[in-house]
């Protein structure tokens, strides 16, 4: 599997992925990506991110349902890419895929509740709203994200679903030892 960076396929060196828990079995390929994907990517993610960030937080709350709702209809493919390139127990991988799943959901609400504040303040300090200070949140822009191998999908599912709810795009690197949940998640449509 290669990198795919606004639906493109990306090619060039490739890793084995190995099943730890089978004898080391390899259960896929996947392509290293070089410092001209990188920037390819980065790219990508900055040309999206006006668009992403004008889309609001209800659109956004939309999205994330949509994957959530996506992650469940894929279920049985992400827990056996959960035991097969994580090692992991049946038990340990259907838990992971819920815990993925329930992340997307909360981040999904939150995506419509984050808003700036108004504090009462004056030269002296508060007194009963003299003068008062506006904050506004706004996204940061495109945010790299690296997962580790141990958790790939709660750990996807976790900066992804704050960094898209917040209204930044991102740039996933999964752990070289684990990168087919993400690929899988990657597809997701």
């Amino acid at each position: 599997a290669a990198p795919v960076i606004s639906g493109q396929t990306r090619a060039g060196k490739t890793s084995a992925v190995r099943n730890p828990a089978n004898t080391d079995e390899q259960i896929g390929q996947v392509a290293n990506a070089d410092a001209a994907t990188v920037d390819v990517a980065i790219g990508a993610a900055l040309a999206a991110q006006e668009d992403w960030d004008a889309a609001g937080g209800e659109q956004r709350a939309a999205v994330l349902e949509r994957a959530a709702q996506l992650f469940e209809e894929h279920t049985p493919a992400f827990i056996a890419r959960c035991v097969r390139e994580a090692g992991k127990t049946l038990p340990d991988a259907i838990g992971e895929v819920r815990e993925a799943v329930d992340f997307l959901r909360y981040y999904a609400g939150w995506a419509t509740k984050i808003s700036g504040e108004t504090i009462p303040v004056s030269p002296q300090g508060v007194r009963n709203g003299d003068s008062l200070t506006y904050t506004r949140r706004e996204p940061i822009g495109v945010v790299g994200a690296i997962i580790p191998w141990n958790a790939p999908l709660i750990m996807a599912t976790l900066k992804l679903g704050t960094a898209l709810a917040a209204g930044c795009t991102v740039v996933l690197k999964p752990a070289e030892l684990t990168p087919l949940s993400a690929l899988l998640l990657g597809d997701l449509n």
